[in-house]
């Protein structure tokens, strides 16, 4: 190899999705999304029903590819005091991850939600997966205690929810992160 030759980082491919609203009819991918929220295991799983109503109150992001195979979606899942918002069931197909669908659905829904409403504060309740994708984003950590305390009642019905002890602070697995000031 010839002294100081340069070493040229091999791009990253580009990927082309297509960003669908989906609508109170669409009962096929609902299907898909709540079978994915179940498969995958780390989220809390919604119920076609679940899936259903975010399409139906304008509040999901379908990113479907070229060939219009459904990649991923997003959406506002729960509305708390404050003016805050949930954005959740963020869930990816298993063949088409770490290809940017996850974080073109969070942008998206995040244009939608500031087209509704520009005064509304977005956060998502992040596992070890979805943590990546914020992150990449821009999305500053929060502490719990910055959330209104009904964030929390559906950890309840979460998989990995404990009891806690007698005087001990309840605390999610999950990492809550701020999407408001993400730059779309």
């Amino acid at each position: 190899m010839e002294k100081g030759a340069i070493f040229m980082e091999k791009e990253k491919p580009t990927y082309d999705f297509n960003v669908y609203f989906p609508t109170g009819e669409d009962f096929g991918m609902a299907q898909v999304v709540a079978d994915w929220t179940k498969k995958y295991g780390n989220m809390l799983p919604k119920s076609v029903d679940e899936i259903l109503s975010f399409f139906k109150a304008g509040n999901s992001i379908l990113i479907t590819n070229q060939e219009s195979v459904l990649v991923s979606h997003a959406a506002i899942t729960f509305a708390y005091p404050g003016n805050w918002k949930e954005v959740g069931g963020l869930v990816t197909n298993e063949d088409f991850r770490r290809m940017g669908a996850a974080s073109v659905a969070v942008k998206e829904l995040i244009k939608l939600a500031l087209r509704k409403d520009p005064t509304i504060r977005l956060f998502a309740l992040a596992n070890k997966v979805s943590a990546g994708v914020f992150e990449k984003l821009g999305a500053e950590k929060m502490l719990s205690t910055q959330l209104p305390s009904e964030v929390w009642d559906p950890c309840k019905t979460c998989p990995n929810y404990k009891t806690p002890k007698e005087r001990v602070i309840f605390q999610c697995c999950d990492i809550p992160y701020n999407l408001t000031n993400i730059a779309i």
